[in-house]
């Protein structure tokens, strides 16, 4: 009986080991079809346009041809991307503004988001290159999200009496408020918009707020700002992507790393549980495909 049950065991193990090896060789198979871009963008391994062009289906993108240029977006949703980096583990994607609009009478525009959502499941949130801003001079603005089970939620307030009280140079909150921080690894958010007296009391040179989570590069407070984000729908973000749910050292031990260790190395990624590769020295080009890390020819 025990000779049958160390027998049954080491079948078991084997079975498993050769499961594992097989995901990971039918990850690595890459159809010699595969697109490349989407219009105007580079689209590299591990993400792909169609079946057998990318890693698994959290890196698959939908490429949609119907607009000139064509536009990506993330998985089958309606998140567009707009860039993605294989040497940074970063994609940019665009982010809906909040907007919260009033006639001089203090009626709501009705057409406004007043909320605006992300839910990036998989990926999660830059805490280090994006910033939660909002707008306005009668403006208190809301972010909340989750990262697992933890619930976070800040925000901030703007208000202004006169549009000389601005201080266009700066988010003071006067005009222009920010959340220094977020915290790392949060993988959605809403941000709401409220108003304390329906911009009655500044509507002759202001009548709406603003509020978006955005990278903090890409915006700059001035006296254009009132104006720019009336007519503006989206706002680009940082969002952080990985390899799998567990770092180096547990998918070397389980042989499921995507890392080609002649060539590349596995690195912990600081934004997720899961990993990133880079190209060893000497080595150029994208470490996630199968024969992407070249040596350099001087």
């Amino acid at each position: 009986m025990g000779l049958l049950h160390g027998i049954l065991l080491l079948h078991l193990a084997v079975t498993a080991g050769v499961m594992i090896n097989l995901r990971r060789a039918e990850a690595q198979t890459i159809n010699e079809h595969c697109r490349g871009r989407c219009g105007n963008m580079d689209i590299p391994y591990p993400f792909g346009i169609g079946g057998g062009c990318y890693l698994n289906k959290k890196f698959n993108i939908t490429c949609d041809e119907s607009t000139n240029p064509p536009k990506a977006y993330l998985r089958k949703g309606n998140i567009q991307v707009t860039n993605i980096s294989i040497s940074d583990g970063e994609l940019i994607v665009l982010q809906l503004i909040a907007k919260d609009c009033y006639d001089k009478n203090g009626l709501q525009y009705q057409d406004d988001t007043l909320t605006a959502s992300l839910d990036l499941s998989s990926f999660t949130i830059s805490s280090t290159k994006n910033k939660f801003t909002a707008i306005g001079c009668d403006t208190y603005a809301i972010i909340r999200g989750f990262r697992g089970e933890q619930r976070y939620r800040t925000g901030c307030l703007s208000l202004c009496d006169r549009a000389g009280d601005i201080n266009y140079e700066t988010c003071s909150g006067v005009g222009c408020c920010q959340v220094m921080s977020i915290p790392p690894r949060l993988n959605n958010f809403t941000v709401i918009l409220r108003s304390y007296s329906n911009h009655t009391k500044v509507w002759d040179f202001n009548r709406c707020s603003f509020g978006v989570l955005a990278e903090e590069s890409q915006f700059k407070f001035s006296n254009r700002s009132f104006n720019e984000f009336e007519n503006k729908k989206y706002f680009p973000l940082v969002v952080d992507w990985s390899i799998g749910d567990s770092p180096c050292e547990k998918a070397r031990e389980f042989k499921n790393s995507i890392c080609h260790l002649e060539t590349s190395e596995c690195v912990d990624s600081n934004s997720s549980s899961g990993y990133l590769c880079r190209c060893l020295p000497g080595f150029t080009g994208n470490p996630y495909h199968p024969n992407g890390c070249q040596r350099y020819h001087y």
